[in-house]
């Protein structure tokens, strides 16, 4: 006989497994949907900070091109010419890409500490617009908003 209220351990499991499934969903789901501007400019920053990361790692230059159809990083050997990393990718369909001074395209270069000049990148999409900016200190930063 049970006198005691409460779940046993099977129910609790069975709750979790439950739980665990629909996180699952939720997230597959979420990542169906990366072809938001929001999910391109998370992930060119991704990119532009995998960019410097390199830089700091190997101790070399690192640059990203970034052009009207998408962008490139490259890694600068010490005593010869730059070679591709194979850090490229494409903008999405309807996506442009401006910079402050209107240049494209833009050749950022982080320095082996990781340092660079600084930058502007403006992704548009759609009527939205995803600002993203580069310190001399090499931080990414973004900011949001509808045009």
């Amino acid at each position: 006989m049970r006198d005691q209220a409460g779940f046993s351990l099977i129910e609790m499991l069975v709750a979790l497994a439950v739980m665990a499934l629909v996180t699952g969903l939720v997230i597959i789901t979420g990542s169906v949907s990366g072809s938001s501007l929001g999910a391109e400019t998370d992930r060119f920053i991704k990119s532009l900070a995998n960019a410097r990361d390199l830089a700091l790692i190997e101790s070399r230059t690192v640059t990203v091109e970034v052009s009207d159809t998408g962008y490139i990083t490259r890694l600068h050997a010490r005593l010869t010419a730059a070679e591709p990393t194979g850090l490229s990718d494409s903008w999405n369909t309807g996506t442009t890409v401006a910079t402050a001074d209107g240049r494209l395209p833009a050749l950022l270069t982080f320095d082996p500490v990781g340092l660079t000049e600084p930058a502007t990148f403006t992704l548009y999409r759609d009527g939205a617009t995803a600002r993203i900016a580069i310190d001399p200190s090499g931080q990414i930063t973004r900011a949001s908003g509808d045009k």
